[in-house]
């Protein structure tokens, strides 16, 4: 832990770092001393809180608890400043929730800038050892900072409020008086006054038939059949029911876009929807499928399904966070501010789109899923073959075996010139035929078919054709004591076909022979996998929270999001310092709303970014 004193006591600052909470300041204004505690985005830590310190007008020390997780077993000592003795200690057991606020008792009111104290809060975790989440002095203060000219407290701040591109940037409502009883707070940033969201639908307004944008880009959502609900995530939200949708107005700033995240609350009870469409294979497209999220991305070289590995349709609210960076082509999903997958999905330097700019839906997939064929072979080429011996293992061999694309003497094929026959002595090893790599995560339905037939076998004979199920292989068909033959074809060629379950994502298809005499004959043919699309589906469930930003949100930014709205406080807006650019120039328009109207908006001050001065 890193302690940064003043030596003028106005300003406190304690860091600690790879733990619970990372930053903490104080903020000397009027009579109020501020000490705001936010954790950088680390999703792999256990606890995040962030907890607010300050001295009222009448000299109260005031603890409040503004964001993260609500703390349920804690301890707050108070110490004298100069000597360190205690002269306050309890342990609390009591959940302590977001928007709660703890008065320890003083020995004194803290009024004057001599009067200060030194308070400590712990967490207590499952072991029963505490952590140190709070650390700071409280000093009295009358001095009053000057913003503008005008004496006023800033909405605006940088962490340790000195500008510099290493820090936060907290936007607050507490010097916004609305003539409105406001339920929620909404915040439109601004970069260098061009607006950091290029569509910003929070759902606060009940309204059936539009969804105001407060991007400042006047991209509206039109409603067709959605119903509001006051109880989203962070004020209002919509529901869908599979036939209601909302039409969105094309956003982007051209026609191919770089940079792209989206960002939403949604709940679903369904395992397949679609959330947000800019056409599938015409930009991107963000669905559940299978019950986990699908990213869809279109550029020059193709439409890529990004899928994740979370389960997303157990009817719970979950943050959903998409991001798509052109300079490396890498697609990204997270679910509740943690990274589910990342990959890269297109060659670097691919920009999304097709060149013709498209409007969206919500709800609603702008591609019709239609039945699709992801195998069809005869085996008329060898290309499409892959044979070898294995053992009993079945781990591949190193010596192939006589089985292969043949139009064989012995087995008429089913169609065609050729089908997948064999032949000899393999006995003890097996003869394997192999497809792997059929991406069937995007599917449902997925259906294996196939013709079989075999001649001169015996009983001591076995075979049959599988898909891979984790580390089982279940039958599409299975021959372990075939009618024995007698020189001829037994009968002609049978049909066998099998579903795969949803829950596949890739398809292995693997068919196996064992046998030991060298006039025996086996033959498979016209192999075909057939599947629905999981995707263009419609949604069913809720949504809140839209925002869409033509650029890739850091995953420090994209978890704190999550932090500032997971619980509906609105009383805050957080940048993490990877989203800002030194000489930028930020600002936050912050408008109140109250379910059913907005009170006037409130701008903030300026606060240009520089570059760090200390040592």
């Amino acid at each position: 832990m890193r302690i940064y004193s003043f030596r003028s006591n106005r300003h406190a600052v304690s860091e600690i770092v790879g733990g619970i909470i990372l930053l903490l300041i104080a903020v000397g204004s009027f009579s109020l001393i501020y000490l705001f505690v936010f954790p950088l985005p680390a999703p792999e830590t256990d606890v995040h809180v962030k907890l607010i310190g300050y001295v009222d007008s009448e000299g109260n020390a005031t603890l409040k608890h503004v964001g993260g997780e609500c703390i349920l077993s804690y301890k707050i000592e108070v110490r004298n400043a100069s000597s360190n003795d205690l002269y306050y200690s309890r342990q609390y057991k009591q959940p302590w929730k977001i928007g709660e606020t703890i008065r320890p008792p003083l020995q004194t009111p803290l009024l004057e800038d001599k009067d200060k104290v030194h308070i400590i809060v712990y967490t207590m975790d499952t072991t029963g050892s505490y952590q140190e989440v709070f650390n700071g002095i409280l000093t009295g203060n009358t001095h009053e900072i000057q913003v503008g000219g005008t004496e006023e407290i800033p909405m605006l701040i940088s962490s340790l409020l000195t500008n510099t591109a290493d820090e936060d940037l907290i936007c607050f409502n507490y010097t916004i008086h609305p003539s409105i009883d406001a339920l929620t707070y909404i915040y439109n940033w601004s970069i260098d006054t061009v607006p950091l969201t290029c569509l910003l639908l929070p759902f606060d307004t009940n309204d059936p038939a539009v969804a105001k944008d407060y991007s400042g880009y006047q991209k509206d959502a039109i409603v067709h059949g959605a119903n509001w609900q006051a109880n989203g995530v962070v004020g209002g939200a919509y529901t869908f029911d599979g036939t209601s949708d909302m039409s969105l107005d094309y956003c982007f700033a051209d026609s191919y876009v770089d940079s792209l995240t989206i960002e939403l609350w949604m709940k679903t009870g369904e395992s397949f929807g679609t959330l947000l469409s800019y056409g599938r294979e015409s930009y991107c497209e963000l669905g559940v499928i299978k019950g986990y999220m699908c990213w869809s991305t279109t550029t020059s070289d193709g439409t890529t399904d990004t899928t994740g590995t979370i389960r997303v349709d157990d009817n719970l609210w979950h943050n959903i966070a998409v991001t798509y960076d052109a300079s490396t082509g890498q697609s990204t999903i997270y679910v509740d501010g943690a990274l589910d997958i990342s990959e890269i999905a297109h060659t670097p330097g691919s920009s999304l789109g097709t060149g013709t700019s498209c409007s969206g839906y919500l709800g609603r997939g702008t591609v019709e899923p239609t039945w699709e064929t992801l195998l069809s072979t005869s085996f008329e080429t060898e290309e499409e073959v892959d044979c070898w011996a294995v053992d009993d293992e079945r781990t591949t061999a190193t010596s192939h075996y006589n089985f292969n694309r043949q139009d064989s003497y012995a087995l008429t094929p089913h169609s065609g010139s050729y089908s997948l026959v064999g032949w000899g002595d393999f006995d003890p090893n097996y003869v394997a035929f192999n497809r792997e790599n059929i991406d069937i995560s995007v599917y449902t339905n997925v259906s294996i078919s196939l013709w079989y037939s075999y001649d001169s076998t015996e009983t001591e004979d076995a075979f049959g054709c599988y898909y891979a199920d984790g580390t089982s292989w279940i039958p599409i068909f299975e021959e372990l004591a075939p009618n024995i033959g007698n020189g001829n074809q037994l009968w002609p060629y049978v049909y066998a076909e099998t579903e795969v379950p949803d829950y596949l994502h890739d398809l292995i298809i693997q068919f196996w022979w064992s046998t030991s005499s060298s006039s025996e004959y086996m033959a498979i043919d016209d192999l075909t996998v057939t599947a629905f699309p999981g995707y263009g589906q419609n949604f069913t469930g809720s949504i809140d929270e839209i925002h869409v930003y033509e650029r890739a949100l850091s995953g420090e930014q994209i978890y704190q999001n999550y932090l500032c709205t997971k619980d509906g406080d609105t009383s805050q807006s957080v940048i993490v310092s990877e989203e800002t650019i030194i000489g930028e120039t930020w600002m936050c328009t912050v408008t109140p709303n109250d379910g059913t109207q907005d009170d006037e908006p409130e701008v903030s001050n300026l606060l240009t970014i520089v570059s760090y001065g200390g040592g």
